[in-house]
């Protein structure tokens, strides 16, 4: 069973170059056929069918220039009209979803054109814009599925990011610690010379035996009529004692 129902209006997203119908429903277990326009700038370039409805991680099902069977998808390029058809058949509730007419350009941005599928179980009946699933907008990223990570790559290289600061942070400090270590065991192993100094310098100084010294004494004494009207209690003697190492 073949069935395609669409609305009156386009949906482009780059109005020059691609754009098709709003969207397009099909029953459970038929098939359908939806045409993609381009500009004539494009009738030599590659076109494909992408599924998903993020741009930027979308999967391509078909390409205009690799000769797939005639299966679940197909695609043919029509240049005179300036118009691709792809096919889709034996559709299941599984695949409804939104799809993607653009065209491969090497080395410069893809333009495209989402419409969304859906998947009837009985006659299909006409849906109000209102009913449409939410879908990406309708202006272009600018940016294609070939040319760009999706958003989860991106989180992942912020997160390895945040791990490599964190990692170089913490070889940081122990390089700094085992700086701290090193001049700590550096100032430990200085104190032992120091105090061996001291005690060199301490059995240097030469020590005396009482036994060998000998002591020089002088005595001095006032004039004796000096002292003779005074209190002998208040002599005064002056003695100077040498000690020489023999």
């Amino acid at each position: 069973m073949f069935l395609t129902l669409h609305h009156s209006y386009f949906v482009p997203i780059d109005a020059q170059s691609v754009w098709t119908e709003s969207w397009v429903s099909a029953e459970r277990g038929g098939s359908v056929t939806i045409p993609c326009y381009y500009d004539q700038m494009h009738k030599l370039h590659v076109k494909y069918w992408c599924r998903g409805s993020n741009w930027y991680s979308c999967s391509i099902l078909a390409r205009s220039d690799s000769n797939q069977p005639a299966g679940k998808v197909s695609i043919s390029d029509d240049p005179a009209h300036l118009v691709f058809n792809v096919t889709m058949r034996d559709l299941q509730d599984e695949d409804a979803d939104t799809y993607w007419c653009a065209i491969w350009i090497e080395f410069a941005v893809d333009p495209g054109v989402f419409l969304p599928l859906m998947i009837s179980s009985g006659n299909v009946k006409n849906i109000t814009g209102k009913e449409l699933p939410a879908g990406p907008p309708t202006a272009s990223s600018g940016v294609s599925p070939k040319e760009v990570s999706s958003t989860d790559s991106t989180e992942s290289s912020s997160s390895q990011l945040v791990l490599l600061l964190t990692l170089g942070l913490l070889l940081l400090l122990v390089i700094l610690l085992a700086i701290v270590m090193v001049a700590m065991l550096n100032r430990q192993g200085k104190r032992p010379a120091s105090n061996d100094d001291t005690q060199n310098r301490l059995a240097n100084i030469p020590s005396v035996d009482p036994k060998n010294a000998m002591i020089y004494s002088t005595i001095t004494l006032q004039n004796q009529e000096e002292l003779s009207s005074e209190d002998p209690a208040g002599l005064m003697v002056y003695s100077t004692l040498v000690l020489k190492q023999t």
